[in-house]
């Protein structure tokens, strides 16, 4: 319910306020409370949960510095709640800050890392977001695609994600061969929806 994930979001702030700064539990602190945070957005839309989820994911980012891997999730998250704040604003520069902030976690994770391929998939689909807010320019959606081709090379035959990575690229293909008519547009299209069911 609303009621206990608020609960929840206070707790995780008192637990954030007694850390000190530097201690080892800082950026799990923060990272667990603005994902909390953005669960309970997905609930109520409020914006000032947006707001406190992003400056939450902010101060973990800073406090991560140094520590790779802390520090791309916590960028992985500022830029999910980036992404809403773009959408919702309709404002542009917010989406291309986010893709920055993508592409950057996507350089800090190794390609032997699992995550890899899923990072991948949330970069393309910013940038395939991106593309919807200003349809006349094709960049971003052949950035998404390329981004879908890497993630899906990643994935092996049998992974759970695999189908979920083919479904998508499918639907960027079609929707770029709507644009620009190539015949091997609409032929990587056909195959690449054929292997995903």
């Amino acid at each position: 319910s609303h009621e206990a994930l608020r609960e929840s979001v206070d707790r995780l702030r008192k637990a954030q306020e007694l850390t000190p700064p530097r201690h080892a539990d800082e950026v799990p602190w923060l990272t667990n409370l603005a994902a909390a945070l953005m669960s309970l957005y997905e609930r109520t839309s409020e914006q000032a949960i947006l707001d406190e989820a992003t400056s939450t994911y902010q101060l973990a980012a800073k406090a991560a510095s140094g520590h790779p891997a802390r520090y791309a999730h916590s960028l992985y998250g500022l830029a999910g709640a980036l992404v809403l704040k773009a959408e919702r604003a309709g404002d542009l520069g917010l989406f291309d800050k986010a893709l920055e902030l993508l592409a950057e976690v996507a350089e800090l994770t190794p390609l032997s890392d699992p995550r890899r391929a899923n990072r991948l998939s949330g970069l393309a689909a910013a940038s395939f977001q991106r593309f919807r807010e200003a349809s006349g320019d094709l960049a971003p959606l052949d950035r998404a695609i390329e981004i879908l081709r890497e993630a899906l090379r990643l994935t092996p035959g049998g992974h759970p994600d695999r189908g979920r990575i083919l479904s998508n690229l499918g639907g960027l293909l079609i929707g770029r061969y709507e644009r620009d008519a190539d015949a091997a547009t609409i032929i990587e299209a056909v195959t690449v929806h054929r292997e995903a069911v």
